[in-house]
């Protein structure tokens, strides 16, 4: 991990959390598993850290995301970790 600031503007933490949000994304669009199946399915095993998480990332919860079927997630380095940096 000694070299991996020098490449990434994030954290390998920050590059895990955002592979598993993008898969969240992928799952609550194309299946109907509940929010805490979906946190499940990604390994994340609190629901309630996940809907955080989740809306860190995307700007709104998980429930909103499903209602809101035009919205993309930004790509990786348009805003994902800079928001995460705000915080």
């Amino acid at each position: 991990f000694r070299h991996w600031n020098m490449i990434y503007p994030f954290s390998p933490l920050e590059y895990i959390q955002e592979l598993r949000i993008r898969e969240a994304c992928r799952l609550l669009r194309n299946t109907a598993l509940s929010v805490s199946d979906v946190a499940y399915r990604v390994r994340i095993q609190n629901s309630s850290y996940f809907t955080a998480l989740f809306k860190r990332f995307c700007g709104m919860t998980p429930r909103e995301f499903r209602k809101n079927p035009d919205f993309l997630p930004p790509e990786t380095g348009e805003g994902w970790f800079h928001s995460l940096r705000r915080h």
